[in-house]
């Protein structure tokens, strides 16, 4: 019996290495990192398309990607696997047929994968291209049913952005109709608040052809944004804006990401994450329930699994596994797994990532915001400060804001007591393989 063929392949870009997220991004991969207290950032995308019943999903992985297949797997938490619906992970690779390398931009990662799109399960008319760095819940079959009744050759998934943080995204104008009129790429002073999300609906043919036509240009630069819509526009092919005004964010900065989970403390949240046939899925670990002890405060926040809270928490998010010890004060922070806030400590407005150890008595992101960072002064200026995996903060240190202390940091900090406003440690640990 001949297989029925999906009607959908989509392409899920899960390669970046995010250096705008600071030290976040420098052991893991843009879309594996924490988020939403017990979620990774992938989990989002994922989850829309298990819930938008799309069969066939590509992740297209590069960058640091240990953390993100093992997260991932085949895809059993989201519903996949087996004959039927199948996650598959793909990354660059070497053949006899190919000289290989490594993804030029994210048209070369698609254009690379197109046997791939050829292989008999998955041939299809039409190709859906994600974003793995996006927060948003979004069932994908409307946007699809617009794109086959309007017999666009292209469709372009569009959010409202703030006209200040145009300049971060790829800008569209549309007609009265809703076609495209122009596209322009991250410009300096945008004039348009129509973003690109990232998400793309291809004819199967349109995009080959565009790949194939991209991939032997040697001025391109080899992304979707850049050269493949704008080719697409020049060569007169019909591209369509389908507008989504739903909550959507781009977790491209670190003080995006912390202002996107600060915002799931809103009431109500713009995102649910349990809502029916919407529901955000991830691969969840077997831990006990959160604990909040005797004497202990806990407001606006969220509590991931296996949390224990014994101080005060305020309008932070505490992921799985993480500890609060008693005395200790936590608020406007995002405290990521297994990691442990000693007696008397004082966090705000910090991002701790996984299994840091702050002292006891220690001082996270006190006094008034005197200067940006000075190593990354485009990335933290707000007074955020960045605590990378595994650091260990010395009991009674304080750090001053708009720091970051790297992965691995402990005995760099040993003999003082403060990190001064807008310094940055690293760890001559991260350079060995080892400490991955």
């Amino acid at each position: 019996m001949q297989r029925s063929q999906p009607q959908v392949m989509t392409f899920l870009m899960a390669g970046g290495a995010g250096d705008r997220l600071s030290v976040l991004s420098e052991q893991r991969a843009k879309p594996a990192v924490p988020f939403g207290g017990s979620y990774r950032i992938i989990d989002f995308a994922l989850s829309n398309c298990a819930n938008s019943r799309l069969p066939r999903v590509g992740v297209l992985t590069q960058y640091m990607p240990l953390s993100l297949h093992e997260h991932i797997g085949s895809g059993e938490p989201w519903g996949y696997g087996g004959d039927v619906t199948r996650v598959s992970v793909l990354q660059p690779y070497l053949s006899r047929h190919t000289d290989g390398d490594w993804y030029l931009g994210t048209a070369d990662a698609v254009y690379q994968n197109l046997f791939f799109l050829n292989r008999d399960e998955n041939r299809s008319d039409t190709v859906l291209v994600l974003a793995g760095d996006h927060v948003y819940v979004m069932d994908y079959r409307e946007m699809l049913a617009r794109h086959e009744e309007s017999g666009a050759d292209v469709t372009i998934g569009l959010s409202r952005v703030p006209l200040p943080d145009a300049s971060r995204f790829g800008l569209v104008a549309l007609d009265a109709d809703g076609w495209v009129t122009q596209f322009e790429e991250k410009p300096e002073r945008p004039t348009i608040d129509l973003a690109s999300m990232g998400i793309y609906v291809f004819k199967a043919d349109v995009l080959t052809r565009l790949l194939v036509d991209d991939a032997e240009d040697p001025d391109s630069s080899h992304d979707f944004g850049g050269d493949v819509l704008p080719q697409a526009l020049e060569e007169g092919l019909n591209v369509q804006g389908f507008l989504y005004d739903g909550y959507w964010r781009d977790i491209g900065t670190i003080e995006a990401y912390w202002d996107s989970s600060m915002e799931l403390l809103g009431e109500p949240p713009p995102v649910q994450f349990d809502e029916a046939g919407r529901r955000i899925v991830s691969r969840q670990h077997k831990q006990p329930p959160a604990r909040v002890g005797a004497g202990s405060e806990v407001r606006q926040s969220i509590l991931g699994t296996g949390s224990v809270v014994l101080g005060s928490v305020a309008r932070s998010l505490i992921s799985p596994g993480a500890r609060i010890e008693a005395g200790a004060r936590v608020s406007d922070s995002v405290i990521l797994h297994g990691s442990r806030i000693a007696e008397g400590a004082v966090v705000e407005r910090a991002i701790i990532d996984k299994e840091v150890e702050v002292g006891a008595g220690a001082r996270i992101g006190v006094g008034s915001v005197d200067g940006p960072n000075e190593a990354r002064p485009d990335l933290l200026w707000s007074g955020l400060n960045i605590v990378g995996k595994r650091a260990r903060i010395p009991p009674r240190f304080t750090l001053r804001r708009n720091t970051v202390v790297g992965p691995l940091v402990g005995p760099e900090l040993l003999g003082s007591s403060v990190l001064p406003y807008g310094a940055t440690v690293r760890s001559q640990q991260t350079r060995s393989p080892l400490a991955i």
